[in-house]
Order: C-alpha cells, then sequence, then structure tokens
C-alpha cells in the first residue's frame, strides 16, 4: 500500500471515526501504529539520558553528554563531577537526632532494617545469630513477646483489683491489713495482731476501758485473765477481796501510765499533722517554683496554667499523664517522657544550629556588601577573565 493510500485512509478516518471500526480499516490502522512503534524503538534503542544542571542530555558510548547534533557538551570526567553529591555538614542536635541538613537522603535507610544492626540486636537478646536458625529463634521471641504484650493489659487489669482489694482492707480493717504485710516481710504475724487486738486505744476515756484490759496491757506479769473472774466464781472470799484490793490499787499507776500515753499519742498526731502541712506547704512552694522556671525559660508559653493544675494534684494526676486506668502506659507516654528528658537540651540545640546559621548568613551579607556595595550601580562590562558581579553573587548564594 502506497503512502498516499495510507494518507488518504487516515483523512477518511479523521472525517468519520467509525470506519475505524471496519476489520480491513482496522487491521490497516494497527498495522500503521505497530510500523510507528518499531520505528520509535530503533531510534531510542541503547540510547542514555542523564539529568545535568536541570537540563536532559543524550549520553554517547565514551559516556559524555551530548546535544541534539550530538556534539559534546560535558565530557565523561565532568559528568561524574557534576553528578558526584555534595558534601553538606549535616548539623544533628545531641538528644533525638533532628538533622537540619542531608544530603544523602534515601542512603542510610532504617537502622533497624540493617541486617548487622539486626544480628547486633539479638546477640544483646541472647540469640547466637551464628547459627544456622538464627533468624528463626529471633521470630519465635518477638511472637512470644507480641503475645505476652497482649496478655498485659488483662494481667494489669486483675492486678488492679488485687491493689484496690487491699487498699480498701488497708481502710477498713487496718489491723487485718498490717498482719498481711507482717506475713509478707516474714513476721511474727499471729503475735502481732493479737498484741494489737488486746492492746488499749489511749484515744479512748480511760473509765470506758474495763480493767482487765488495762491490767493485762500495763502489768501482765503481775496479772492473769482468771483474776477477774466474778466473786461467785472464787472458792476462797479473803482471796477475792485482796486481789480486788491488790487490783484497785494497781488501777491508780495504771491510769497515770495511760494518760502520759495518751498526751504521747496526741504529741505524735500534732507532730505527724505538722509534718503533712509542712509537706503541703513545702510542695505547694516547690509547684510555684517549678511553674516560674518554666515561665523564665519560655516567657511565651501558654500553657503554664495547665502544668501548674497538674502539679498541684499530685501524684496520681502526674503519674496519670502517662498511665491509662488500668496500669498500662498510654500510647504517648515514651514520647512525654523523651520530651520531659530531653527537651530543654533539644531546644538548646536548635538555638545552636539556628544561631550558626544566623552567622554563617551574617557572613554572606557581609561578603554581598564587600562584593557590590552599598548603592553602587552594577558594572555593565568586566574586564577580560573576570566574572560578572552577578556571577560572583550567585556563586557565593549557591
Amino acid at each position: 500500500m502506497s503512502e498516499d493510500q495510507l494518507n488518504s485512509i487516515l483523512i477518511a478516518v479523521a472525517n468519520n471515526p467509525e470506519l475505524a471500526k471496519k476489520p480491513e480499516i482496522k487491521s490497516v490502522l494497527d498495522m500503521l501504529e505497530k510500523s510507528k512503534k518499531e520505528k520509535k524503538d530503533e531510534t531510542h534503542e541503547d540510547v542514555k539520558k542523564q539529568t545535568i544542571e536541570g537540563v536532559e542530555y543524550a549520553m554517547n558510548e565514551d559516556g559524555d553528554a551530548v546535544d541534539d547534533k550530538g556534539k559534546v557538551v560535558f565530557t565523561k570526567e565532568q559528568v561524574e563531577e557534576k553528578n558526584k553529591p555534595a558534601e553538606e555538614e549535616v548539623l544533628e542536635t545531641s538528644g533525638f537526632g533532628i538533622k537540619l541538613k542531608n544530603n544523602n537522603k534515601g542512603k542510610e535507610g532504617s537502622k533497624f532494617l540493617n541486617l548487622d544492626e539486626v544480628k547486633k540486636w539479638g546477640n544483646e537478646l541472647g540469640i547466637d545469630t551464628k547459627a544456622e536458625d538464627w533468624d528463626k529463634k529471633l521470630k519465635e521471641s518477638v511472637s512470644k513477646w507480641r503475645k505476652d504484650s497482649q496478655e498485659l493489659p488483662k494481667i494489669n487489669e486483675k492486678l488492679e483489683g488485687t491493689n484496690q482489694f487491699f487498699k480498701d482492707v488497708a481502710e477498713e480493717e487496718p489491723l487485718l491489713a498490717n498482719a498481711i504485710n507482717d506475713y509478707a516481710n516474714n513476721q511474727s504475724w499471729k503475735d502481732n495482731l493479737i498484741k494489737k487486738i488486746n492492746g488499749l486505744d489511749v484515744n479512748r476515756k480511760f473509765d470506758d476501758i474495763d480493767e482487765k484490759t488495762v491490767l493485762l496491757h500495763y502489768f501482765p506479769g503481775d496479772f492473769k485473765a482468771e483474776d477477774f473472774r466474778p466473786k461467785k466464781e472464787w472458792d476462797d472470799e479473803d482471796e477475792y477481796e485482796a486481789k480486788q484490793k491488790d487490783i484497785k490499787r494497781t488501777l491508780v499507776i495504771a491510769k497515770k501510765q495511760f494518760i502520759a500515753d495518751q498526751k504521747e499519742e496526741q504529741a505524735n498526731v500534732l507532730l505527724k499533722q505538722k509534718r503533712v502541712k509542712d509537706l503541703q506547704k513545702n510542695y505547694a512552694e516547690s509547684v510555684k517554683s517549678s511553674v516560674a522556671y518554666l515561665n523564665e525559660l519560655f516567657p511565651n508559653f501558654k500553657k503554664s496554667k495547665q502544668i501548674e493544675t497538674v502539679l498541684e494534684k499530685g501524684d496520681n494526676e502526674i503519674l496519670g499523664q502517662y498511665m491509662e486506668r488500668n496500669g498500662t502506659l498510654k500510647k504517648d507516654a515514651a514520647l512525654k517522657l523523651a520530651m520531659a528528658l530531653q527537651g530543654q537540651q533539644e531546644i538548646k540545640d536548635l538555638q545552636g544550629l539556628i544561631d550558626k546559621q544566623d552567622a554563617r548568613i551574617q557572613e554572606l551579607s557581609e561578603e554581598l556588601e564587600k562584593l557590590v556595595g552599598r548603592g553602587k550601580p552594577k558594572p555593565d562590562k568586566t574586564s577580560k577573565g573576570e566574572k560578572p558581579i552577578d556571577v560572583v553573587v550567585q556563586d557565593i548564594i549557591s
């Protein structure tokens, strides 16, 4: 088929697209399209291109960059030099590793995905990475840790319930709570419990306490429980009367000791109350001081009152910033802790880097002023061999 015939078919199809659906016309169009593609592939076969200084050039067999006419624009050595990555200083802060400049994007990759790093990590966990199946053991260990971590919320929920139970016991049954504590510390919990049960409550009135309890407490070697039997249970009336006189005489001494103990207990209570008040006062002052220091460092910080409220509420509220009610850590707990531990230093580091860059900008500005001069018109011509000023300025900016 001649070229004129093909052109006639293409014109007819352009005027009437429905003709392209006819089998004989469609086969001609397909053949023509295939021919064009083959010619295009032949034209571009083995032609490599590279973008240099924002312009795409074809590369010849010698590795030179050439223009459309095949003229060498950059030699192979010049191409390699221009494609060589610039060695830029990487400014990195000490805490979170924030980089302000990095000319090696995509080359470092994730350290964790580096096989050597993974092996090092495995060795630290006690896995022999020299063995053939080390990766299998690592996978099994990670799988177990994942399973255990999924069970952790359930365990923490049970632990929270147990802790709440002992807290309730301590509030409602302090003697029982003390006995449990003694048992946990391998102490004589039974003897201690009996002593505390039979002990005197010095916060009561002396006359409201029966004489048996008082005397067995203060004079356990001089009296026994049977000494306080009713009169009808005594065989010898004289012996009963003698014991009653002994009880009344000894009660006078016991009362003095009881009153002394009562005053000591009241003094201890007052001392404890004073200590609590002092602690509360000192804590409140430390909160104010801490927030004042925050405002001194960051005068424009807008959440100082919120921080102060959290600190004022004490341990539970502060801990609540990091933990859920079921005892598990919040998702951002590690982030908050990292910011708390490293945030101030990080800000200082970043400020130092900014100051360093500002100083460099100032140096460039001064160099520009020396080259260009204040208010001087830019020369239209330069002497032979010298670069135009705008070119020099552009070099400095680069």
